[in-house]
């Protein structure tokens, strides 16, 4: 009686046992897949960097650039359009890359 009982425990620990091995093993392959199709579409993305979106950062490194000239150039004149200043420079830049 005693070892049937016994048995029976050490079969249900054992069952117990090797059911949250496969789940480990389950969820460590999931894992493993997920990080790799996420590292295959972030390659992808970068990849589809298209030449407009590199011209808007062309664009919008070079606002910064005139920005930071308004701002070594000083205080404006309240006169002075902001906006108007900022197109100036900016026609210049623009006119070097044409």
């Amino acid at each position: 009686m005693e070892q049937k009982m016994e048995q029976k425990m050490e079969q249900k620990m054992e069952q117990k046992m090797e059911q949250k091995v496969e789940q480990k093993v389950e969820q460590k392959m999931e894992q493993k897949m997920e990080q790799k199709m996420e590292q295959k579409m972030e390659q992808k993305m970068e990849q589809k960097l298209s030449k407009s979106q590199m011209a808007d950062e062309e664009m919008s490194t070079m606002y910064y650039r005139a920005l930071g000239k308004l701002v070594l150039h000083g205080r404006r004149k309240k006169s002075e359009p902001h906006a108007g200043i900022l197109h100036n420079i900016l026609r210049v830049e623009m006119s070097v890359y044409d």
